[in-house]
């Protein structure tokens, strides 16, 4: 069953790395960041609204199976530390809502911008975005720490400790880490589009699965 559990992973995985990248790159050399907090980019004014559906569509259907890989490893974990399988698993059960949520947001704030700007200027549309932010900002911290940083470290831990029978270099593939490797390749080459580094750290993930089981 972990097999078929880790296969799962790793579509589901490819499916959420697929799903940032028509949230991140426009292909508009005129592209630019703008507003008080440089959080507004003027591709999104004539970006199809299609592309932000396709993105929320990619991350809701790939979400389930990153999430079963991360329930299995929690068990796996819990036959020597059941401190780290209750924590794992309880990060797990919050990303369940907080992750989808967090998307959702970021493939809404074009959609809003883009129609409210037709209307109106950037200033009301500015203040719609932040309004947004604000009321989704918990969910959003919840989701950086349930998907991101706490298990990458729980994982990462138990890796060392071998509690996960693998080698440790499977340690520097944690979506940190491949957050940082990604952000210098886009630094370098700015114009690379690149898939999003959660979904290839789910990726890792699911191979860390298939390579135990």
């Amino acid at each position: 069953m972990d097999r078929v559990i880790g296969i799962i992973g790793i579509i589901s995985g490819f499916m959420c790395a697929l799903a940032d990248t028509p949230l991140a790159y426009f292909y508009d050399e005129n592209n630019q960041k703008i507003g008080q907090r440089r959080d507004i980019q003027t591709g999104w004014q004539t970006a199809s609204s299609k592309r932000f559906y396709l993105s929320f569509l990619l991350s809701f259907l790939g979400q389930p199976g990153c999430y079963l890989v991360m329930w299995r490893l929690a068990e796996m974990i819990g036959k020597e530390n059941d401190t780290m399988c209750s924590i794992l698993k309880i990060c797990t059960f919050l990303g369940c809502y907080t992750g989808l949520i967090t998307h959702a947001v970021f493939c809404i704030k074009p959609l809003v911008y883009k129609h409210i700007y037709q209307e109106a200027s950037l200033k009301t549309s500015e203040t719609a975005l932040h309004e947004t932010d604000r009321l989704t900002i918990l969910p959003v911290l919840v989701c950086s720490f349930t998907l991101i940083i706490i298990p990458a470290f729980l994982i990462s831990a138990a890796i060392w400790q071998g509690i996960l029978p693998v080698s440790r270099l499977w340690i520097i593939f944690n979506p940190i880490f491949l957050m940082i490797a990604m952000l210098a390749v886009k630094k370098a080459f700015p114009k690379l589009p690149l898939i999003g580094f959660m979904g290839t750290g789910f990726i890792v993930y699911s191979a860390l699965l298939l390579t135990i089981s």
